[in-house]
Order: structure tokens, then sequence, then C-alpha cells
């Protein structure tokens, strides 16, 4: 089904010194020009905008690392009318394990119960009443390297001595979730 409605003018977003996620080879069926725009940090937000209105692109692709969050948090509010894809909210839970924790919650999410810790005495309070085992992790972006970052603890001495040792803070507890593996 064809239809008369004017495609949006796509961007990809590029950032110097970060690996690209989106190339205009994704988008092989596009049929119009693809406008390439390249942040280059430092003070060059201003610039960045203006090239991207100048450009009149409506929709801007690519992922943004953790470093350059705020700033482009920034740059949307001075280009309303352009959507970022992915959408900053999703990039924002991009940054830590905490922030994951906050977008499901704020998305209403199914998550493991979490606590997050930012003094050391009130995780020390939780873990000394909690029930277990439990999982303690870094706060450490989004991926947990392969279960380095990730521990089980089945009491107190052990989540006690896991972070007098690995020092994590904030300190990050979710209930331990047993896996009940089902065939066909």
């Amino acid at each position: 089904m064809k239809t008369n409605k004017a495609l949006p003018k796509i961007g990809l977003l590029y950032l110097d010194y970060v690996l690209r996620f989106f190339d205009k080879s994704n988008f092989k069926n596009w049929p119009d020009k693809i406008e390439h725009v390249t942040y280059r940090w430092g003070n060059d937000k201003q610039r960045f905008i203006n090239e991207i209105k100048r450009k009149k692109i409506e929709v801007l692709i690519g992922n943004i690392p953790a470093t350059a969050y705020e700033t482009f948090r920034e740059i949307s509010r001075e280009l309303p009318d352009v959507k970022f894809v992915p959408s900053l909210d999703s990039q924002f839970s991009n940054k830590s394990k905490e922030n994951v924790t906050h977008f499901c919650k704020k998305y209403k999410l199914p998550t493991p119960h979490t606590e997050i810790f930012y003094i050391p005495d009130q995780a020390d309070n939780y873990l000394v009443n909690a029930k277990y085992p439990k999982i303690i992790k870094r706060s450490y972006g989004p991926s947990n390297y392969g279960g380095y970052f990730v521990h089980k603890v089945n009491n107190y001495r052990e989540a006690k001595s896991l972070l007098w040792e690995k020092r994590y803070y904030p300190v990050y507890v979710q209930d331990f979730v047993r896996w009940k593996l089902t065939s066909g």
C-alpha cells in the first residue's frame, strides 16, 4: 500500500572517537538523502544544533555514550521537533544499572525487587535484615561483563565480605530469582 505522506528527513549521528552503530547501509531502500552529522565534543553543541537545523533533520539516529548524555539532553531541548532514535529516555538507562532500574520503574516494566543504597550504613542495615540469597552487582554500565561484576550472596556475612573486598558503591542489591527450566 502506497501513501503520499512525505517521509521524514533522517540524519545519522556520529561522535568523534566513538564507535558508530548506524550506517546508511542500514537504510538501503530509503528513497531520500540521508544526512550525516558529527558531534565533536568540547564546545561543539551550538555548531551541532545549527547543522541539524540547517539540514532540516527531523529524525536523528544514533547512540549517545553516557559521557555525552547530559549534553544531548540540552541539545534535545534546543531541537524540540527532532525525534531521537533510540529515544534519550531509553539511552539514559544505558548509563548504569541504577538507571535501568529507574527506567523500568518509570515505565512499570517487571524487574526483580531492587534496592540501591548511596549511604553504606543504610545498605548494611538492609543487608543485616534481608532474606537471602541476594544478588549484588556493580552498577557499572548496562552490561554485567559476563557475570564478572555480578555476585550471589547467601547470607549477611558473604554480603559484608563482598562489599568490603569489592567496594561497590552505590550498593546495588536484587532478589535472587530462581529459574525454572521448561522443555518444549
